[in-house]
């Protein structure tokens, strides 16, 4: 693929230094507001992600039946 592209050795570092920051800016926003919804920080530890995506999935089902 490289052969495609003019001066991949400038190319390809510079379109990773652009797309992280932007993924991560993306998406950290909305992982923050979910979590946040939840509001019980005492209780994240270990293995807590699960839980609260259950918890999360059940207010969404909620709000949209």
């Amino acid at each position: 693929m490289a052969e495609d592209v003019e001066n991949p050795q400038r190319s390809y570092p510079r379109a990773l230094a652009l797309v992280i920051p932007l993924s991560i800016g993306s998406l950290l926003p909305a992982v923050a507001r979910r979590a946040s919804a939840l509001g019980n920080w005492q209780q994240w530890k270990d293995g807590y992600f699960s839980t609260a995506a259950a918890l999360i999935g059940e207010a969404r089902g909620w709000a949209i039946s």
